[in-house]
């Protein structure tokens, strides 16, 4: 017998993928004298191998089906009934970095808030200055700037003025704070509710009239641009209120002279501010924790139910940061 004929006949050179695409030919050619019976009884037991093979993939893939089931069906339970008795508890694994611990990121108010330090996590700590213009809301003592200031150690240049409008009627209008913010790095820009209360007219997107809300906030923005060049710009609107006037309450829901509500002027905000690709704050969202009508919220973060404590500041600060570094930082 030749070497070649030992070659065939040797089992151990049967390969599913090699042999049995080179053994039809040598069987029909009789190549180096193979044994036809022989080698076609390898070629089924090579085909039967891969059968096999499959036939394990399938049952594996099924058994992982069927655990993946089981375990979000436990999951699923937990949530829905209550039902944790079934739901295996990960160990806990000590970190071995602040940067792999999540919860390096979190913090308690004095209030209790468990918050995440959306400031902490951006790159406005590492900013130069931050300039802020805005109403009472953002001159308060213990606001959004302070927190910025204090907590953070930065650099914050607060030009806000209690009662100030966006539209241009006196020298502390929003829009006339600012043309003196100068040199910035980051705006914050705080939409107000003074121009709804007193009967200033909304305009409209694009508006060029500065005595008018929308008018007013486009200026704002163009000589923000102008005096800071390089600046990156954010908006934060109006929270819901529920302030006590004369024995009755208004609320974001009560309409001026125009029959326009807060919510309106909020909404066409927000609607130019989409148009200009600015971003915003929107902390009258349905998500947003204010609930100024709430006793116990009203008693805690927003005692006069139109101006926000320092312990609702700390929400809003976080909520600026998020926005600020879901839009700016990469």
């Amino acid at each position: 017998m030749s070497n070649t004929d030992k070659y065939y006949r040797d089992r151990s050179h049967i390969t599913g993928k090699l042999d049995l695409q080179k053994l039809p030919k040598a069987i029909r050619e009789k190549q180096y004298g193979i044994d036809v019976r022989e080698a076609m009884a390898q070629t089924a037991e090579a085909i039967a191998g891969v059968q096999s093979t499959a036939q394990k993939f399938n049952q594996d893939t099924k058994n992982q089906v069927n655990q993946l089931d089981e375990k979000y069906t436990r999951e699923i339970r937990a949530i829905v009934l209550g039902d944790t008795t079934s739901v295996a508890t990960p160990p806990i694994q000590e970190p071995n970095s602040e940067a792999s611990n999540p919860l390096s990121n979190l913090y308690e108010t004095a209030r209790g808030q468990v918050l995440y330090d959306f400031v902490k996590q951006s790159s406005l700590t590492k900013v130069s200055k931050i300039g802020v213009i805005g109403d009472s809301v953002a001159a308060t003592a213990g606001g959004f700037p302070d927190i910025l200031a204090h907590q953070y150690n930065i650099y914050v240049e607060n030009l806000s003025v209690g009662g100030a409008k966006m539209s241009d009627y006196n020298h502390d209008a929003i829009v006339n704070q600012a043309s003196r913010l100068q040199q910035c790095d980051v705006v914050i820009i705080q939409g107000t509710d003074d121009d709804w209360v007193h009967d200033i007219s909304l305009g409209y997107a694009g508006d060029t009239n500065i005595k008018t809300y929308l008018g007013g906030l486009r200026e704002t923005i163009k000589r923000v641009k102008n005096n800071n060049p390089k600046a990156k710009l954010i908006v934060v609107n109006c929270t819901r209120q529920c302030v006590d006037v004369h024995g009755k309450y208004r609320t974001e829901q009560s309409k001026n002279t125009f029959g326009l509500t807060l919510i309106d002027y909020m909404e066409a905000q927000k609607k130019y501010l989409n148009q200009q690709d600015v971003p915003y704050v929107d902390l009258m969202k349905p998500t947003s924790i204010f609930e100024p009508d709430n006793p116990a919220f009203k008693k805690t973060m927003m005692h006069d139910g139109l101006h926000p404590t320092p312990e609702a500041h700390q929400y809003i600060v976080q909520e600026i940061a998020k926005d600020y570094s879901y839009y700016y930082d990469k």
